[in-house]
């Protein structure tokens, strides 16, 4: 492919203010308590999950310890 002289300029000005235009929005948004807010929760989300889970397996296992009346040896 060959591009002319016209067409690798245009390609990298647009390719500029595309980044320019994202960078501007960026911190625009970064400025927003709302977004940081949410920037955090959506971060912290799979974590939450994760702990949410092993928080529902400890207490099945206790449930089972107690069943077998084990709760407090140590299993």
């Amino acid at each position: 492919m060959v591009l002319t002289e016209y067409e690798f300029t245009s390609g990298v000005a647009h390719q500029a203010v595309k980044k320019s235009k994202h960078e501007v929005m960026n911190r625009e948004l970064w400025n927003n308590t709302e977004y940081v807010k949410m920037r955090e929760y959506i971060s912290n989300r799979k974590f939450v999950h994760v702990i949410e889970e092993l928080q529902g397996l400890v207490v099945s296992r206790l449930m089972e310890l107690d069943k077998m009346n084990l709760a407090g040896s140590g299993m």
